[in-house]
C-alpha cells in the first residue's frame, strides 16, 4: 500500500552539474534539507523537486540518501516521477527473524542503484549501531510496511525499483517520500542527491541515423564519380 501524500513540504536547496560521454548524460542533482523525519507518522515528509531543460530520457537513476538518527527499520522511503515508481526503504531488516528491523541510526552517503553489488539493502546485514554508508539495491518492496506480517518480508517481491523510471522523461516534479512508521527516535534527512543518466530521445537517434546515411551516400558518390 502507497502511503497518503497529503504532507508537509519540506524547503530543498538543489546543485545541478552534468558530464557528457558521447551521447550519455550523467546529471546530477544534490538538495540539502536538514528536516526531521515526524515519528511514528504516517505523513511524513515530503520533499518534491522540479527539473527542467534535462535532455533525453532515462536510461538509469541512483540515489544517495545521507540521515542522522533514529531507528533505520523504522523508515518507508519511495521516489515518485511521471510513471516511475521505486521503494528506497521499507522497514530494513524487519524479517521471520527480526521484528523490528535494523535499530542501526541513520545513512552516511548509502548509495542506491539496482546493479549495486552490496545486494538488497533490506538484509543490509546490521551495521553495530552505526549509520550505514555503501552501495546497495533499493528495497523495492510494495507490501504495507505497518499491515504486513514480518515473515511476510522474506518472499515479498521487489517490483518497485528504480528501473521504473526508464525511458521517461527526466523534466517535471519527481517527490522523495519518508516516513517513520514505529515510535521512538528521530531520523533526520540532512540532505539527498538523485543522479539521472540519459540517453537521445528516440526521434534523436532516428535523426542522426538519417545524416549518417545520407553522409555515406554522399561520400560513396565521391568515390564513384556518381555525383559531386
Amino acid at each position: 500500500m502507497k502511503p497518503n501524500k497529503l504532507m508537509a513540504v519540506a524547503a530543498a536547496v538543489g546543485l545541478w552539474a552534468g558530464t557528457a560521454t558521447g551521447d550519455i548524460v550523467t546529471n546530477n542533482f544534490t538538495f540539502t534539507v536538514n528536516e526531521a523525519v515526524p515519528d511514528g507518522d504516517w505523513n511524513g515528509l515530503a520533499l518534491p523537486i522540479n527539473l527542467s531543460g534535462v535532455d533525453g530520457t532515462i536510461s538509469d537513476v541512483t540515489v544517495t540518501l545521507n540521515l542522522s538518527g533514529g531507528f533505520n527499520g523504522d523508515l518507508f522511503a519511495d521516489l515518485v516521477h511521471d510513471s516511475g515508481f521505486a521503494v528506497l526503504l521499507n522497514r530494513v531488516g524487519l524479517s521471520s527473524s527480526n521484528s523490528f528491523g535494523y535499530a542501526d541510526p541513520g545513512f552516511s552517503s548509502l548509495v542506491l542503484s539496482d546493479t549495486a553489488l552490496g545486494g538488497d539493502i533490506h538484509f543490509y546485514g546490521g551495521n553495530g549501531g552505526l549509520p550505514l554508508s555503501g552501495t546497495y539495491q533499493p528495497d523495492g518492496r510494495t507490501v504495507d510496511p505497518v499491515a504486513t506480517s514480518p515473515d511476510d518480508f522474506d518472499a515479498a517481491a521487489r517490483d518497485a525499483m528504480l528501473s521504473s523510471f526508464q525511458g521517461v522523461t527526466p523534466d517535471g516534479t519527481w517527490v522523495l517520500f519518508l516516513a517513520d512508521l514505529g515510535p521512538g527516535g528521530q531520523s533526520t534527512l540532512l540532505s539527498w542527491s538523485l543522479q539521472i543518466v540519459t540517453v537521445p530521445e528516440p526521434a534523436t537517434w532516428a535523426l542522426a541515423l538519417l545524416v549518417g546515411t545520407a553522409v555515406a551516400v554522399s561520400r560513396a558518390r565521391r568515390k564513384t564519380g556518381g555525383g559531386s
